[in-house]
């Protein structure tokens, strides 16, 4: 996905000259590439992202060789080396993607799977981290409600364990976990739910002043 935004996400007065976009949809104009539209050109950017799409790329699943403890990953020649590259340039990464079955879509849970071995050296192997933690948003829309519970019923009645789960919730801690193997902190997450019923896609401006005020003040 080499297409750049329909809209100009760049401003004049952005800080961010080097932000990713991590696109999880298999759609190049569906929901989320709208959600992205509608946020990116109140974020504080300079340049245009660089859009990296998990659809285009053919990442191997982890296999839990645990290479990655004694040395680099051996699948790493399948693109995935020269993604976290991608990563590790960015100075703002934004991940943007629909909810499937209340998780990640297939390519990007792959992705993140992969991303052990850089988890394995800041975490187990306690590498040195020279640089600071670089912000990172998350976009996610949704289906079904973000609340679901089991007496709601319908055909989804009694599939959950818990009363009331939290369909972004999983989603968001996920890639919590995958950005801190990156040295990427959570700066913000905006999820559209219930999206089969409602799919209009509307953002409250408040949510997107709210990050961009972050990014702003963030020490990088």
């Amino acid at each position: 996905m080499n297409t750049a935004m329909p809209h100009s996400c760049s401003r004049a007065e952005g800080r961010y000259t080097h932000p990713v976009l991590f696109y999880g949809s298999p759609h190049k104009a569906g929901n989320t590439r709208r959600l992205v539209e509608q946020v990116c050109p109140g974020l504080p950017l300079a340049a245009e992202p660089e859009i990296i799409s998990a659809y285009d790329l053919r990442i191997r699943p982890c296999c839990d060789c645990r290479s990655c403890y004694h040395g680099e990953c051996p699948l790493n020649d399948d693109g995935m080396g020269e993604l976290l590259e991608k990563f590790q340039q960015a100075d703002l990464l934004i991940c943007a993607l629909p909810i499937y079955f209340n998780g990640l879509p297939a390519p990007m849970k792959a992705i993140v799977d992969r991303s052990q071995q850089l988890f394995v050296k800041r975490f187990v192997q306690r590498e040195a981290v020279s640089s600071p933690l670089r912000p990172g948003i998350l976009l996610t829309t949704a289906g079904s409600p973000d609340r679901i519970s089991n007496s709601g019923g319908g055909a989804m009645e009694g599939a959950y364990s818990s009363p009331a789960v939290s369909v972004s919730g999983g989603v968001r801690e996920i890639i919590r976990m995958f950005y801190g193997c990156l040295g990427v902190s959570l700066a913000g997450h905006i999820a559209l739910s219930d999206m089969d019923q409602s799919p209009d896609i509307a953002v409250d401006p408040s949510q997107i002043q709210e990050i961009r005020r972050r990014l702003q003040e963030w020490q990088i």
